[in-house]
């Protein structure tokens, strides 16, 4: 008999009740975990799409810093134009921070109350 071949043999009436008690456990609780699986996505894209903004406002401070004749672009570097560029980037706020920092530039975040 090859080593690597399983045995397969009928489960005890005990253990098919572990494994069917397993089963319905899962199936109840499977609304829940997809429902907070929606949720915690929809948080990570509004994240990102937030990322994504302050990017963008790090990118056209770099371009405009790149216009201005006598100043010195710190942050040419073709690391921060892949990253700029890179579709499906995971910018966290610590990769934006570093981003500013080369740009010459200070990442702040702020809490403000909702409508003012």
């Amino acid at each position: 008999m090859n080593k690597n071949q399983h045995i397969r043999r009928a489960l005890t009436l005990v253990e098919q009740a572990k494994v069917d008690d397993s089963r319905r456990a899962i199936a109840a609780e499977r609304e829940e975990i997809l429902s907070r699986g929606k949720i915690y996505k929809q948080e990570a894209d509004e994240e990102r799409a937030i990322c994504r903004e302050i990017l963008f406002a790090l990118k056209a401070a770099r371009l405009d810093q790149a216009e201005h004749p006598g100043v010195q672009p710190s942050a040419d570097h073709p690391n921060l134009v892949e990253l700029e560029n890179a579709a499906e980037t995971q910018l966290t706020i610590a990769a934006l921070h570093r981003y500013a920092t080369a740009m010459g530039k200070e990442l702040k975040i702020s809490l403000v109350s909702a409508g003012g």
